[in-house]
This record gives structure tokens, sequence and C-alpha cells, in this order.
């Protein structure tokens, strides 16, 4: 290219630039709730809290999760007339499961509350739903020092995906979501699909054995997966 034809190249890319941007911008800057220290870490501490309701509703899912299987365990003790010391015991912690839930339940949605967003949902997952991520929590529900959640900063600090999750893919790490897909081998067609936050293959084998039940009408009678199951 001559250095004539890059002169014009380059003032027409100008020309572009300043239709696209306004006159002397880069098209790079930050917007205007972002060019201050204050608007930034309020945009931070709003992240902050996000992350922490959804760690508080991580965890109050769980707690109900050990509420019906604690009561799954008594209930079948007492239809098996186990000794009586037994059924008591199990009671007992189904009981104490309960308290442990209705806590996780209250900060979960205090927590929401505090991050202005609406009431979670704290219902244990269907059986065909596909495993939520499991963000780094204590016990009680509040985050650690290894917690992330996707707020990078792209465009002037727009928040991106903020539910996408970091997952290791060909040695690499991406920045994304765990496909899952079932394939009737012998019609090469699609019977099952699911898309998740969930970086472990193994914990969607279940829902999705749900998912091409519902589809197909049966289980299939052999299944080919990959190592990652």
């Amino acid at each position: 290219m001559s250095h004539e034809r890059m002169l014009r190249a380059q003032k027409e890319l100008g020309i572009q630039e300043d239709r696209r941007y306004g006159k002397g911008n880069r098209g790079s800057e930050l917007r205007e709730e972002l060019r201050h220290k204050q608007s930034r870490l309020e945009k931070i501490r709003q992240a902050r809290k996000e992350m922490e309701a959804e760690t508080a509703a991580a965890a109050a899912r769980q707690r109900q999760e050990e509420v019906e299987k604690a009561r799954a365990r008594a209930a079948a003790a007492h239809e098996a007339d186990a000794p009586a010391a037994e059924q008591t015991e199990l009671r007992k912690k189904a009981e104490a499961a309960e308290v442990k839930a209705r806590a996780a339940r209250e900060q979960a949605i205090e927590a929401d509350k505090n991050a202005g967003l609406e009431p979670p949902d704290l219902e244990p997952l269907a059986a065909d739903a596909m495993p939520l991520r499991g963000l780094a929590r204590k016990a009680d529900g509040t985050r650690t020092r290894k917690t992330q959640r996707n707020h990078r900063f792209a465009e002037g600090f727009t928040y991106t995906d903020p539910y996408s999750h970091l997952m290791q893919s060909g040695g690499f790490y991406l920045q994304g979501y765990n496909c899952q897909l079932a394939v009737d081998s012998g019609h090469q067609v699609i019977v099952a699909v699911g898309v998740r936050n969930q970086p472990p293959d193994a914990e969607h084998l279940e829902p999705m054995l749900q998912r091409i039940t519902a589809s197909a009408g049966a289980l299939p009678q052999v299944m080919t997966m990959d190592v990652g199951y």
C-alpha cells in the first residue's frame, strides 16, 4: 500500500470513529458514572452484595435439601417400625435440620434485600434441573476469599454475564457455561439438552437422564459418555 493510500485509509478510519464515538473520543473511555472513585466503589460494593446474596441462596437451598433427606429417613424408620429410640433420634435430627434451614432462608432473603434483588428461589432443584454452580462459601452461607463471580471490566466497566463461570476446557480456562447434549446414536436425533454454569459433568448425569426420559419416553439401554463423567 502506498503512502498516500495509507493516509487516506487512516483519515477514513478517523471519520468513522468520530461518527461512532464522537469527535475526539477513542471509544475506550469510561462511562460517566465510572470516571470517579466514589461511583466505582459503589459498583464494586454492589457486585459484592450480589455475590453474597448468591452464596446465601445456595446455602439455603442446601439446607432445605438436608431437611428433605432427614424427613425421608425419619419417615422410613417409622414405616419400618424401627426401635423407638432410633425414631426419636431421627425426628430430632430432622427438627434440627429445619431450624438451620429456616435460619439460612432468612439470611438469604435478607442478603437479596440488601442487594436490591428480587426474593430468591430457595426450593431444592427439581430432578431434571441442571445443577447450579458451587461458589466457595462457609457453612453459614457467607462468602470466602476464594469466592468468585464474573464482574470483570469490559467496554467501560460493563458487567459481563455474572452468571457465567470460570471453567477449564482443553487445558485452558474460559468464562462460560457447561453444555450437555444427549443424542440417539441410532437415528442421530438430539433427545435432550442442558446448559448450566456448573463446571463438573458428573453432576449433570442424573438431570440429563430425567430429560431423556421425558423426551424419549424411556431410559436408554446403553449410554456412551466421555471421561468427564
